[in-house]
């Protein structure tokens, strides 16, 4: 089965990759800004070791603060053009497997942990924690779209009476 991503889709995946951005930003301002509050604490206590710890502490906070501020203005889209090439896939029995211009990728059955059904597609996660694969579902057919249905839902129902999950 061939699929060819479209418009849509790499905005769904811009907009999730900002998002998840946004949140690793948040959360990196909130741990400078304590680190900067607790280190201004520190840089007045009477004993001299808490006042080198505590400038020490405000450097780091403030090093923090200007790269987390500034990550985003740094950082360059995902180019929408690959996203947009078309990408084979060979659903195997023991494997998926995908070919696009840069090769060919097989992930074994053996190595899924499970697929998500999202609004644009559906998002393969590994066992090991490595990088998901991401499949646009915003152009299949309805035909595809079941029979990618019913291959996930076999291959997750075989892989939970094995594993007794």
């Amino acid at each position: 089965m061939t699929v060819t991503p479209d418009r849509a889709f790499a905005r769904a995946v811009w907009w999730a990759e900002l998002r998840q951005g946004a949140r690793t930003a948040g959360m990196g301002v909130v741990v400078a800004v304590l680190l900067i509050i607790t280190s201004l604490g520190a840089t007045v206590a009477d004993d001299p070791w808490w006042t080198v710890f505590g400038m020490i502490g405000l450097a780091f906070g403030v090093l923090l603060l200007v790269v987390v501020v500034a990550w985003p203005f740094q950082r360059r889209p995902r180019d929408s053009g690959a996203l947009l090439q078309p990408i084979r896939y060979v659903l195997a029995p023991d494997a998926l497997e995908w070919t696009t211009e840069a090769g060919t990728i097989r992930l074994l059955w053996s190595a899924v942990r499970g697929v998500s059904l999202l609004p644009h597609g559906y998002l393969i996660t590994r066992t090991d924690g490595g990088p998901g694969h991401l499949i646009c579902r915003t152009t299949l057919t309805v035909l595809q779209q079941a029979q990618l249905r019913a291959y996930f839902g076999a291959h997750l129902a075989e892989k939970s009476t094995t594993t007794g999950a």
